[in-house]
C-alpha cells in the first residue's frame, strides 16, 4: 500500500494551480492546502481537490498543520525566502518553483536552512524549452 504525502502549495497563480491539480491527481499524494493572501484564487484551486484548506499565509499554514512531507512553493522568486526558510525550519521538506531566488543570498539561506533542519529541496524547471 502506497503511503499519501500530504502537500501543500504556496501560490494559487498559474504556477501554484499547476502544481495543484497535479498533487491532486498523482498517486500517493493528497492535496492539503493552498495557501494564497486572494482567498477566492485561492478557494478556486484549493477546489481541484477533495478536503483542500485553504490559508491566507505560510504562517497560517504553519499553524494549522503540522503533519506535511512537502510545500509547493509557487509564489514569484522575489518572494521564496521567507516562506521556504519557514518551511523548512517546520522539518517539511521543500520544492520552489524555478529560479530558486532572485538574490544569490535569498538563495544560499533557503540552501542553509534547508540543510540546517535536514529537509530535502528541490527546485522545478518545469517549462525547459
Amino acid at each position: 500500500m502506497i503511503k499519501r504525502r500530504r502537500v501543500a502549495v504556496i501560490g494559487a497563480g498559474f504556477m501554484g494551480s499547476m502544481h495543484a491539480g497535479i498533487f491532486a491527481g498523482m498517486m500517493g499524494a493528497e492535496l492539503a492546502a493552498i495557501v494564497d493572501p486572494n482567498r477566492a484564487l485561492a478557494e478556486a484551486v484549493a477546489a481541484k481537490a477533495t478536503g483542500c484548506k485553504v490559508y491566507d499565509s505560510h504562517q497560517a499554514l504553519l499553524a494549522a498543520e503540522r503533519d506535511l512531507d512537502l510545500v509547493s512553493i509557487c509564489t514569484p522568486d522575489n518572494l521564496h525566502l521567507a516562506p521556504a526558510v519557514a518551511v523548512a525550519e517546520a522539518g517539511i521538506n521543500v520544492f520552489v518553483e524555478k529560479p530558486i531566488s532572485s538574490k544569490v543570498d535569498d538563495a544560499r539561506a533557503i540552501i542553509a536552512a534547508c540543510e540546517a533542519a535536514g529537509v530535502k529541496l528541490g527546485v522545478g524547471y518545469l517549462l525547459r524549452f
